[in-house]
């Protein structure tokens, strides 16, 4: 179970180790609470910025987040 509030609070006491999430589940707002957006196949890859709480697209530009993966039709 990860918390956006777990989360933002890691992140910004720069104690995050975490790169990358891939979650196959796509459990909207489940075990990963701050799943608020799925990721595509043309574009498998959101970046997420724990103290804003958003998602972007610019993972290829921007390193300040979090790599996240969750694409809702990928087959388990």
């Amino acid at each position: 179970m990860i918390e956006k509030k777990q989360f933002k609070k890691q992140w910004i006491k720069k104690e995050l180790r975490l790169l990358a999430i891939s979650d196959v589940t796509c459990d909207y707002m489940g075990s990963i609470d701050f799943l608020t957006e799925f990721s595509t196949i043309d574009d498998p890859y959101l970046l997420y910025h724990p103290e804003t709480q958003e998602f972007t697209n610019d993972y290829k530009t921007n390193t300040d987040g979090i790599l996240y993966d969750s694409i809702e039709n990928m087959p388990t």
